[in-house]
């Protein structure tokens, strides 16, 4: 490992044109002597570059990292927008690159990129990397799989810890040629910086404590627009968190689907307002709301059963079954009790009512046809008839409601009364039997959960 080592940081020095001082000065020395450095202070000298080159090129290239980064872009005028990010790399072609932008946590390793959201704990993505015009797959190191599914990041820590050729110190700009060094000296942390031209204008690198500290660069050539990347080491921590743990959310189909949850509901909260619509020519069901005073006055429940768009129709099949099996024991020994005195005699547990939260496209027809299917096969399957009038419904919203109610289960069924108010809320998995939703159910409507 030395003898590379050595190999790429002398590869660096003499690919990037690194000098003590602008060639400009130099024109005096024979073309194969090293130019010495003149008596100011603040000129490095070449080995005192190299060894700063040797000492970042080696921190992040063999070892685990964590920077927060700010970028800056620079507009003409003096306008600017700014971003702020975290990004740890674990160094080499199976290793990872980790970052955090804004709300998003990204994860590349292995060809793959999967990503969370910092206010979301049930969804997740994940996608492959493609594939090239031959169809093999490209390099599957996180810095590859980062550059070709995301748009560019402006910094050099990606190609610092995976690229195996010369360094990309950033990949918004070509043609960089460092021209001088100058010594930093900041108390006890040392370093260098690096000045130099572009196609696009000047450019300049700082290094200190083997890290990189600053880039900057025109990105035109009048000065105008520029970008400046700010680095600072984090505090070190175990390369073995830094590893999404996705297990228990269910995975979305883009990243643009990845967004805030909102407030999760709970007993007592008033369910949002939502206008179902029939599924084929039955009609729409209505659910309870606070604003309907008179029936909020009765002591009237409403099982209402939750979906989401892409819940496949046999868990819908299954899951009306055991729910509707529920509802029938459920039922009955409501009535028992009316009858022997246990309960009010106003008490009414109403029929089932199913809601799919969708989103609409092309295909959303399609899929509601086939739960609607899984509905009304679920009855049968308890051995009940369909119910007559609404039954299955589905609305839109933004409000993300299922994933509220449910969270990582592909379903619940929730409770209201007769204000519209929750006084349950069960989420259905696959484990659910309709024995233990029935007894939830009857502490629920009988007051004694």
């Amino acid at each position: 490992m030395t003898r590379v080592f050595g190999v790429l940081v002398l590869g660096v020095c003499v690919a990037t044109a690194l000098h003590a001082q602008p060639a400009a000065d130099a024109t005096d020395q024979p073309a194969d002597q090293p130019a010495d450095p003149p008596a100011d202070s603040s000129v490095a000298g070449s080995m005192e570059v190299a060894a700063q080159l040797w000492a970042v090129i080696g921190r992040y290239r063999f070892a685990a990292t964590a920077d927060r980064v700010r970028v800056t872009l620079v507009r003409p005028g003096g306008r600017s927008d700014m971003h702020s990010m975290e990004i740890r790399c674990v160094p080499g072609t199976t290793g990872l690159a980790r970052l955090e932008v804004g709300d998003l946590t990204l994860e590349a390793r292995a060809g793959r990129l999967r990503a969370v959201h910092r206010r979301d704990p049930t969804t997740f993505y994940s996608t492959e990397i493609p594939t090239d015009a031959e169809g093999e797959p490209l390099r599957t190191d996180p810095a590859t799989v980062l550059r070709a599914l995301l748009p560019t990041f402006p910094i050099p820590h990606l190609s610092l810890a995976f690229d195996e050729a010369e360094v990309g110190w950033c990949p918004l700009v070509t043609g960089l040629v460092w021209e001088r060094a100058e010594r930093l000296e900041d108390g006890s942390l040392d370093g260098v910086r690096l000045v130099g031209k572009t196609d696009s204008g000047r450019a300049s690198l700082e290094m200190a404590g083997a890290r990189v500290r600053r880039f900057e660069a025109d990105l035109d050539p009048t000065g105008q627009t520029r970008v400046i990347v700010e680095c600072e080491p984090l505090a070190p921590s175990d390369p073995d968190g830094w590893v999404l743990d996705v297990a228990g959310r269910r995975e979305v189909s883009s990243l643009a689907a990845l967004r805030p949850l909102g407030p999760v509901l709970t007993l007592g909260d008033p369910m949002p307002r939502i206008d179902l619509h029939g599924i084929g020519s039955s009609p729409a069901p209505v659910l309870p709301s606070a604003e309907d005073s008179a029936v909020g006055l009765s002591k009237t429940f409403h099982p209402v059963l939750f979906f989401r768009d892409s819940t496949p129709p046999a868990f819908v099949r299954d899951a009306v079954g055991k729910v509707a099996a529920a509802l029938e024991t459920t039922s009955r020994d409501v009535l028992r009790g009316r009858l022997d005195g246990l309960y009010d005699k106003r008490l009414r547990l109403m029929g089932l009512v199913g809601a799919v939260e969708v989103t609409t496209d092309d295909e959303v027809f399609t899929r509601l046809d086939a739960k609607a299917a899984a509905w009304r096969e679920g009855f049968v399957d308890a051995g009940q008839d369909v119910p007559a009038g609404p039954g299955l419904g589905w609305f839109v919203t933004d409000a993300r409601l299922v994933d509220r109610v449910a969270l990582t289960a592909e379903a619940a069924v929730v409770m209201l009364d007769g204000a519209g108010r929750i006084r349950t809320i069960v989420p259905i998995n696959a484990e659910s039997t309709a024995e233990d939703l029935g007894a939830v159910l009857l502490r629920s409507v009988t007051g004694s959960l």
